[in-house]
């Protein structure tokens, strides 16, 4: 048996995809079982046990690192290829394929659009993105969740990166203050009175997650502050994976990282702007809450968030307090 799974980006969607690894796994053991990702993001799976290889494609020569793959994938003829991105190359790439079956996660895409542009809700059942890779297949849940393998290297690499975390602290926090659009950012200045409050009469420490382009919003919120450090940008993807296992909770807007800490089942506290349960992002599992302004009839306003806000109030963050995110902290940490 020879399965193929397609899922190129981003953070978040490729740690989804890793029940689905697991599972298909379990359902047959001798299965060869591949994996086509961008190369940026190869790390997230190239430590998972339950794969056979991973075929990475640079999007600087997209042309042809995929013809490669392309050519590849029609020699080894798989007997299942798992298509969980949809795209213009997803689709390139089938045109090779010569597969016996060719499956496609269900995107739900008219229920999508009405809700977005209509806000009418005809979504049969709220459905997790994870699970809806599995019901691709007609696989079962086994209830394990998200997975992220992390070599042991790599743990001693973190220590030589980011200096090693003040052991006088009670609690160390991560906050992941980034996202890919502005609508499902909480402001900088938000976050740094929240780090402001939790510093009132607890012993925390505050370790800021993201990648360069992050640099500058966390710069922000560190400013002066002594209990804070600022690893956004310095680190690799799994190392800071790595800095996350460290901490005893992540504070994070919609982004990869959560499900990253999702994955190595730390407490969350996940802050959603412009985009609702609804779409299949939320972090599904016992050991998150998540913070979001139900009363406003324009979210969703996007599947994916935007650059501005439509409307120009952006009430779905600004109505959000620092208050009421202290308190999801605290009923997380006393849990």
């Amino acid at each position: 048996m020879k399965i193929l799974i397609i899922r190129f980006s981003s953070i978040g969607d490729i740690v989804l995809t890793t029940p689905l690894i697991r599972i298909i796994r379990k359902t047959w053991p001798g299965a060869q079982i591949d994996f086509v990702i961008k190369k940026r993001f190869a790390p997230l799976i190239q430590y998972n046990p339950y794969l056979t290889k991973v075929y990475t494609y640079d999007p600087s020569d997209a042309d042809s690192t995929l013809m490669a793959i392309g050519r590849r994938i029609r020699v080894e003829q798989y007997d299942i290829i798992a298509d969980m991105h949809r795209n213009i190359r997803s689709k390139r790439l089938l045109l090779f394929s010569k597969a016996g079956t060719i499956v496609k996660f269900k995107k739900y895409i008219i229920p999508r659009l009405l809700l977005v542009h209509f806000k009418m809700d005809v979504y049969p059942q709220i459905v997790p993105v994870y699970l809806r890779y599995l019901n691709a297949l007609n696989l079962k849940d086994d209830g394990l969740g998200l997975e992220i393998f992390i070599p042991d290297e790599m743990h001693r690499q973190v220590g030589a990166n980011v200096a090693d975390f003040p052991a006088d602290y009670e609690k160390i926090i991560a906050i992941a203050p980034g996202a890919s659009y502005a609508t499902k950012r909480w402001p900088a200045d938000r976050f740094r009175a929240l780090v402001e409050l939790l510093s009132k009469n607890n012993s925390f420490h505050f370790v800021l997650v993201g990648d360069q382009s992050d640099r500058t919003v966390c710069n922000k919120i560190s400013a002066g502050l002594s209990n804070v450090t600022n690893a956004a940008g310095r680190l690799e993807l799994l190392e800071t994976a790595v800095l996350l296992s460290r901490c005893d909770m992540l504070i994070t807007n919609d982004t990869g990282l959560m499900h990253i800490a999702t994955a190595l089942k730390k407490p969350i506290v996940a802050i959603f702007g412009s985009t609702t349960e609804e779409l299949g992002f939320f972090p599904d599992c016992s050991h998150a809450v998540v913070i979001e302004n139900k009363t406003l009839k324009c979210r969703p306003c996007s599947h994916v968030g935007r650059n501005r806000c439509p409307h120009g109030h952006f009430r779905c963050m600004l109505d959000i307090s620092p208050e009421v995110v202290q308190q999801a902290v605290h009923t997380m940490l006393n849990n």
